[in-house]
């Protein structure tokens, strides 16, 4: 049962309007007055919740910062195939914590003593914002780390491949993680790990892949080498396994090197070429 006003206590009735003083209640005020939810209040509180928790999301308390890292906002790398291909106004987005400047790069710049010095450390730091992004569920494209780091993104691509070079791994930006782009030559990569004795599981580690992304691979590859068989026109195998031309060309190539007996095309009355399994 409601009490009446003039029966609540004092305290309650001089301190209640302070509940409304709160950027949450600006917000919802805003809906209601403003963009034609007074008929709907409820689902005008429910919109203002769900941008409070997102608002919260965001503004991460400086007590979890550091001096020289900043919050940015990755994609997802678990977002739904059918977004790979979105424009990124289009896709959710997380926010993540990234180390713009830490004790250590301090102590390498004051220690680089050469153009190539500091060229490395440029590398290892560009690795670093792809790296932090991805322990945090977060993915990077090329040109948010060139934005913040005020660089062209033909000096990212070049950090990129000279730090993969370097350390043998890749890195797990956006083209890569979300396969678009040209850099999605990791398909290749990772069916030649495939093919040359390893086990999905380890292949998966090695190249920062999920086992059924790397499964997925596998079943294309197979595809262009039963078409293989069938004949030796690239656009015509890109046409009867629905894969880009592209990668068509890279599995193609493997055919070629690992099982160049897959190869031989099918005379008539021969039975249908059957895709090699896993070594």
């Amino acid at each position: 049962m409601k009490i009446p006003e003039r029966q609540r206590p004092t305290n309650e009735r001089a301190f209640r309007p302070l509940r409304d003083k709160t950027l949450q209640a600006m917000v919802r005020q805003r809906f209601i007055s403003e963009y034609g939810y007074s008929d709907a209040v409820p689902i005008a509180e429910f919109i203002t919740a769900d941008l409070m928790q997102l608002i919260h999301q965001v503004s991460q308390p400086y007590e979890r910062l550091h001096p020289g890292q900043m919050v940015w906002l990755g994609v997802p790398v678990d977002l739904p195939r059918e977004y790979h291909g979105r424009r990124l106004g289009e896709l959710p987005l997380q926010p993540i914590v990234l180390s713009m400047l830490t004790e250590k790069d301090v102590q390498d710049l004051q220690a680089a003593q050469s153009a190539q010095a500091r060229l490395t450390l440029r590398c290892q730091r560009t690795a670093r914002l792809f790296q932090e992004a991805y322990a945090q569920g977060a993915t990077l494209p090329y040109a948010d780390v060139a934005a913040l780091f005020n660089l062209d993104l033909s000096a990212v691509s070049h950090d990129v491949r000279t730090w993969e070079e370097q350390s043998g791994q890749p890195l797990p930006h956006r083209g890569r993680t979300h396969e678009i782009g040209p850099t999605t030559t990791h398909k290749a990569q990772i069916v030649e790990s495939l093919l040359q004795g390893k086990q999905i599981p380890d292949v998966a580690k090695l190249h920062n892949h999920n086992i059924h992304n790397v499964e997925r691979y596998y079943q294309g590859y197979n595809a262009v080498e039963i078409a293989a068989a069938f004949t030796d026109d690239l656009n015509l195998i890109a046409l009867m396994t629905g894969i880009k031309y592209h990668v068509v060309t890279q599995y193609y190539a493997l055919v070629e090197k690992y099982r160049p007996e897959k190869m031989k095309k099918t005379r008539s009355g021969d039975a249908s070429p059957v895709a090699g399994q896993l070594p």
